[in-house]
């Protein structure tokens, strides 16, 4: 984050659709192993559910990680993007960041903790920034040229 940060809600409404939703990715073979009988959808969902925990009961540790990783969107935004992430896609890239978080009881680790493995995963991984990157969401009153 740069040195006048915006953790405050962002603005939905400009968010870009994303092209990671519908795109078909299948789950990698260690992932799959990870998640065992876990179907992805579900653990997508809870992962999605633990971020917005951390944020909304782990306030301060939760902008500390953002200031730490340097996460470039408010926590509303990131919330929308993880919304517009593929279980599958979203999956293998999160094991790949985080290969010891346990995918098969995601709801018993720390929200902070998973925070910062989606934090990590967005803003640091390798694998991640090797893709296609998902849409710069526009600042208030920002437009995006097409």
């Amino acid at each position: 984050m740069s040195s006048s940060p915006s953790l405050k809600p962002g603005r939905l409404s400009n968010l870009p659709k994303s092209p990671y939703r519908n795109q078909p990715e299948p789950l990698d073979p260690s992932t799959r192993v990870a998640l065992g009988a876990v179907k992805p959808a579900l653990a997508w969902l809870q992962v999605q559910t633990l971020v917005q925990q951390a944020v909304l009961r782990y306030w301060p540790q939760a902008v500390q990680v953002a200031y730490q990783e340097d996460l470039p969107v408010d926590f509303t935004d990131l919330a929308a993007l993880l919304e517009q992430i593929s279980p599958e896609l979203g999956l293998n890239q999160l094991h790949y960041i985080r290969p010891h978080l346990n995918l098969r009881k995601l709801m018993s680790q720390p929200p902070v903790s998973v925070l910062r493995a989606v934090v990590q995963m967005l803003v640091k991984s390798d694998r991640w920034q090797s893709r296609e990157q998902i849409p710069r969401i526009p600042r208030p009153g920002e437009k995006l040229s097409a």
